[in-house]
């Protein structure tokens, strides 16, 4: 059964996903809320493999970010998006792993679940394009390539990613539940795999090579 945390702002919405899905038999409906500060607290807790997300494009993006930096295994998946490349590519910036437009059917919901649980994404070929004209784009604003031995861990890219946000290191250091001295060690790390001396030189790194991936 794949776990699925329903957060959405429309009450008749999320009752009507958490009955239909329920009723499957591949998916199982572990919580709901209506608020993202509710929705952290409780997804923390229960850990769902995907997240359904319905809650403006702007929230949406930010919230997903949130889910990213703090429950890294969840995958988001954005509801009622317009399918157009700007606003797909703005969901997978943001860490979002599959999405539904608004004409999209409960039957490929349940779909977009399973290749999200899967770490797959279902994406149709003329968003695949976009993204790979996004990632040249990208690429082509000269940022240079980290050396070989740049490759950061896991834990680093998490690091890496939270700093990008601007987070603080006791910001880090909660998000993650790891004590301030790990933090300080891991962003010593990054910035030395890096070849950086400053934090605010980490985002660059993370919005162009993080899609890519570093981890070992």
């Amino acid at each position: 059964m794949i776990r699925v945390f329903i957060l959405a702002g429309v009450r008749l919405y999320r009752e009507g996903l958490e009955r239909w899905l329920g009723s499957t038999g591949t998916v199982s409906v572990v919580g709901v809320a209506a608020a993202p500060a509710e929705a952290m607290e409780l997804m923390a807790a229960l850990q769902p493999d995907v997240v359904l997300l319905d809650l403006g494009r702007a929230t949406s993006l930010r919230v997903a970010r949130d889910i990213r930096g703090t429950i890294p295994t969840t995958k988001v998946i954005a509801l009622a998006v317009s399918g157009v490349g700007t606003d797909v590519i703005a969901c997978a910036e943001a860490g979002i792993r599959g999405y539904l437009t608004r004409d999209g059917t409960l039957s490929d919901l349940v779909e977009t679940i399973e290749y999200a649980a899967r770490g797959e994404t279902l994406c149709p070929p003329h968003v695949t394009a976009d993204l790979f004209e996004r990632l040249a784009v990208v690429a082509s604003a000269g940022l240079p390539q980290p050396a070989a031995e740049a490759s950061l861990t896991a834990r680093e890219t998490q690091i890496a990613e939270l700093i990008e946000r601007g987070r603080s290191n006791k910001e880090i250091a909660r998000s993650l539940s790891i004590a301030l001295p790990t933090v300080k060690n891991h962003v010593h790390n990054v910035l030395r795999k890096l070849q950086v001396e400053r934090r605010t030189d980490v985002a660059g790194y993370v919005r162009r090579f993080v899609v890519a991936g570093w981890r070992r």
